[in-house]
C-alpha cells in the first residue's frame, strides 16, 4: 500500500464477475474495503470498481499520522508476459514518467523511451532508473529531484491495457504517485 503496509487477500469471484476487496490494515486501525468487477471485452481495462481505504489517526506513523479516508476508481488489467526477449512489456515505445505527491518541492517529468527489450533510458538529468520485470510485471526504479533532493525509490506494475504504468513513492510524510503514459 502507498503508506508502506501490504495487503494480501485471497477470495473468490461471484457467478457475475464481482470480486470482494476486505483488506484488515494497521493492526485494525485501518481498512480498505470495496467491490471490483471482472470486465470482459473492453479494450482499455479487466477490472474496474469503487475502493474505500481508512487509516485512523490512532495507527500512528510517520506517514499520515492524522489518517485519511480515500474512497477511490479501481481500475486494472491482467498482465501477459511478453512472448519473447525482444517484445515491450508495454507497447508504449516513448512516453513520460510523472512523479507528483510525496512531499516534492515541485513535479518531475522525464522523456523516457522503452525498447523492445522493455529496457528503459532517458536523456533527462535527474538520474532516473526503470526496470520492469517481464515475468511479473512489476516496476521499480530510483530518480533524483532537479533540486538534489535524496534518491527517491518508487514501485509499481505495468498496466498493459491502458499502455502505461503506475505506481507510488514515499515521502517523508505522505506518498507520492508515479504514472507512465504515452506522449
Amino acid at each position: 500500500m502507498a503508506d508502506g503496509g501490504k495487503l494480501t487477500e485471497k477470495t473468490t469471484i461471484s457467478k457475475n464477475g464481482n470480486i470482494p476487496l476486505y483488506g484488515n490494515l494497521n493492526s485494525g486501525k485501518g481498512i480498505v474495503i470495496g467491490w471490483l468487477d471482472i470486465v470482459t471485452g473492453n479494450p482499455s481495462t479487466d477490472i474496474v470498481g469503487d475502493v474505500a481505504w481508512h487509516k485512523s489517526a490512532a495507527a500512528g506513523g510517520t506517514l499520515y499520522p492524522a489518517g485519511f479516508l480515500i474512497l477511490s476508481d479501481a481500475y486494472g488489467s491482467t498482465f501477459v508476459k511478453p512472448a519473447t526477449s525482444t517484445t515491450r512489456i508495454i507497447d508504449l515505445p516513448v512516453g513520460t514518467a510523472s512523479f507528483t505527491g510525496g512531499n516534492l518541492p515541485s513535479d518531475i517529468e522525464n522523456d523516457i523511451a522503452i525498447a523492445e527489450n522493455s529496457s528503459v533510458t532517458t536523456s533527462d538529468a535527474n538520474k532516473l532508473t526503470m526496470v520492469f520485470n517481464k515475468g511479473t510485471g512489476a516496476m521499480t526504479g530510483t530518480v533524483v529531484h532537479p533540486d538534489g533532493s535524496p534518491t527517491i525509490k518508487f514501485r509499481g506494475v505495468a498496466l498493459q491495457k491502458q499502455k502505461g504504468a503506475a505506481g507510488f513513492f514515499l515521502g517523508p510524510t505522505e506518498s507520492g504517485h508515479v504514472s507512465v503514459d504515452g506522449p
